[in-house]
């Protein structure tokens, strides 16, 4: 929060609060064990996009996760808009975290654990065309793991991930699964789009992946342009030669990825259409 002097505030259970004047326990569990869920939302001209399908997902992280918490979807939007309106912006990505509060220091919650929701802000990154780098990440998921299908605030094996890459010199990492075959990246889900065969690559459902917001979107934008989807387990050596690769988060939308490691990959003019396209159908919330 402290890269914009402009965004100094935070919501805090529906009170603005200033970031200087924050403060969390060191008893909070989200902090101490990672309990916790969280979505990250991006703003444009007062717009949030995707927001029923980080609701849905926030919800399903709530039941399975077993959270006892006063949760209304309205309370952030009336958040997110106070936020932007104090910081005078318009553009921006929000934050949201849910944690399950504070009690003893064991794994069971104790009965006096009062659940409490943070939002902060932070500036929209630059838009930028430039493709970017990814290492193949050492470590590997799970493709059981319930754990992989909610956003939680335990997120330790993407950190590494991503530092890990980061020592490399590689902007984003490609994470596997136990069999070899990918999951996603760091930062979203991955695609790989064959211009030759008209085909999007998509890893099934069993891959372990944390189910996406846009992802879903690119889908729909695929079969808009009568491109065909093919959702199997899939290893980057099964990738036909040609394929370009594509990363979807809700922060940058669409990026093209052109290198892993030593390997190179093909850009696709017809990638330029699927980012408008993209944003042009994605289901948008105005801001009061």
């Amino acid at each position: 929060m402290m890269d914009n002097p402009q965004i100094s505030e935070f919501w805090i259970d529906s009170e603005v609060v200033k970031s200087s004047a924050t403060v969390i326990p060191v008893t909070d569990r989200s902090f101490l064990l990672g309990d916790g869920l969280f979505e990250t939302v991006r703003i444009r001209g007062k717009k949030v996009f995707n927001w029923s399908r980080h609701m849905k997902r926030l919800l399903d992280g709530l039941e399975f996760c077993q959270f006892q918490v006063d949760f209304n979807p309205d309370d952030f939007i009336m958040g997110i808009s106070e936020l932007l309106t104090r910081a005078g912006i318009s553009d921006a990505v929000a934050r949201i975290t849910i944690s399950r509060g504070s009690d003893s220091l064991g794994y069971i919650p104790g009965p006096g654990c009062k659940t409490f929701k943070t939002i902060h802000l932070r500036p929209a990154p630059k838009a930028s065309d430039s493709p970017i780098r990814s290492s193949i990440a050492s470590l590997r998921i799970h493709s059981s793991d319930p754990l992989q299908k909610i956003k939680s605030t335990s997120r330790l094996n993407y950190v590494l991930a991503a530092m890990e890459a980061k020592k490399c010199g590689y902007e984003e990492a490609l994470i596997l699964n136990e069999s070899h075959n990918i999951v996603e990246w760091a930062s979203g889900n991955f695609f790989g789009y064959h211009e030759g065969a008209n085909i999007l690559f998509i890893p099934d459902e069993l891959s372990g992946a944390l189910p996406g917001t846009t992802a879903p979107v690119l889908v729909e934008v695929a079969q808009s342009l009568g491109i065909k989807l093919k959702a199997e387990p899939i290893s980057l050596s099964q990738l036909p030669v040609g394929t370009t690769l594509l990363l979807t988060n809700s922060v940058r939308g669409l990026q093209v990825i052109s290198q892993i490691e030593n390997e190179m990959f093909p850009l696709s003019p017809k990638t330029k259409l699927m980012e408008s396209r993209l944003w042009e159908m994605m289901e948008s919330t105005s801001l009061p």
